[in-house]
């Protein structure tokens, strides 16, 4: 039995990493003219459609909506910026970008909210990191200054917002309906914004960037169940 549970474990893990790799040749088949703030919101429905019929409802408490308001902000920031950045640089930086400021805030924010302790690793680790931004951006400005470089960087902040404000209610309710609540929040604000900045609606038809946005809001829905089972 002890065999059998890791081998789920990993085979969830290894399923969650291949999911979030494809979901960039999604990214690059939708491509930015569709409009990122329409394509957060719409990806975030597609969620929304496939697990708020499994969501094991709960009532949530007043004092717990800030910090899904928070976690919704952030995941909007996070999936809007980091679309933006695969579309206008290389995959890799892009994405070593976003995800080297997420560690670089996460690591802040823990210290400053939730006072955690600071050990050698984890400063040897935020040097490295901070070495390896530092790395790109000096690249980036020997040829031209890019702005989708910064777009990475803040995407990556909204995903720490994401993750560390996780830690009050991540177990007050199941992780179906967090995601539920979570894809709410983001989809309507990324709306509201796509409605503001005359985003091209009309461009919503059924074609391979819809479908590209239905795969990547469908695997969205089911990468963090596997995160979740593998750990």
């Amino acid at each position: 039995l002890p065999m059998n549970s890791s081998l789920v474990g990993v085979l969830s893990l290894f399923g969650a990493a291949t999911l979030y790799g494809s979901q960039n040749i999604a990214t690059r088949i939708t491509g930015i003219d569709f409009g990122p703030f329409l394509s957060t919101s719409l990806r975030f429905f597609v969620v929304i459609l496939v697990l708020a019929w499994f969501v094991p409802w709960k009532r949530v408490r007043r004092a717990d909506w800030k910090w899904f308001v928070l976690r919704g902000v952030g995941n909007m920031v996070a999936t809007t910026c980091v679309f933006i950045s695969v579309n206008k640089m290389s995959v890799g930086a892009a994405l070593f970008s976003f995800y080297s400021a997420m560690i670089l805030s996460s690591g802040l924010l823990g210290l400053l909210f939730y006072k955690e302790r600071i050990t050698w690793i984890k400063i040897g680790s935020l040097v490295l990191t901070a070495c390896g931004l530092y790395l790109i951006y000096s690249d980036q400005s020997k040829l031209s200054f890019s702005w989708y470089f910064i777009v990475a960087v803040v995407g990556g902040v909204g995903a720490s917002l994401w993750s560390v404000f996780s830690r009050p209610i991540s177990n007050n309710y199941s992780l179906k309906q967090l995601v539920v609540i979570d894809g709410a929040i983001a989809g309507t604000i990324a709306g509201v914004i796509s409605f503001i900045l005359h985003e091209p609606w009309q461009a919503v038809r059924l074609d391979g960037r819809l479908g590209a946005i239905f795969y990547h809001g469908l695997t969205t829905a089911f990468t963090g169940q596997l995160v979740a089972l593998g750990f």
